[in-house]
């Protein structure tokens, strides 16, 4: 069985418009904001745009272009322990107002394992399924089992 392995690529951290980022709950915009003061990045470059899924509210981060907190010398997230969650479960997507989930094929390892003819299947992504679980209870006050 394959598991995923982040490549580093970065690709996951470029947004090419703002309505690309990634959704964040209420506290994630805490604790990102705390970290940008902590890193001396410009608050201003923060900009949070209000989402409203099923009476809960949640804000689209709205980046244009890399993450603030992505370390462009080596690829990798000065938050990486305590990013927020939508980026802890990727390349596995959630639609938030369905509820269905996909894997990202924008994600280069995904692609690499597609064109070895592997089929993707999300018990190759342990720790991404643990954030997902955590999105999905916080979005609909329910746990998630998945066999593996």
């Amino acid at each position: 069985m394959f598991k995923f392995q982040c490549l580093k690529c970065r690709e996951c951290c470029y947004f090419p418009n703002s309505k690309l980022g990634p959704i964040l709950f209420d506290y994630e915009v805490e604790k990102v904001l705390k970290y940008a003061r902590l890193f001396g990045i410009d608050l201003s470059y923060f900009k949070f745009e209000k989402v409203d899924i099923g009476g809960l509210v949640l804000y689209k981060w709205l980046i244009n272009g890399y993450c603030p907190f992505l370390n462009l010398e080596n690829n990798l997230c000065r938050i990486h322990n305590d990013k927020p969650l939508t980026c802890k479960m990727y390349p596995l997507l959630l639609n938030y107002s369905t509820g269905e989930i996909y894997i990202s094929m924008d994600c280069k390892w995904v692609k690499e394992i597609v064109r070895k003819g592997i089929e993707v299947n999300l018990c190759m992504f342990i720790n991404e399924l643990e954030a997902l679980k955590i999105v999905i209870k916080n979005l609909y006050n329910m746990d998630v089992e998945i066999e593996c």
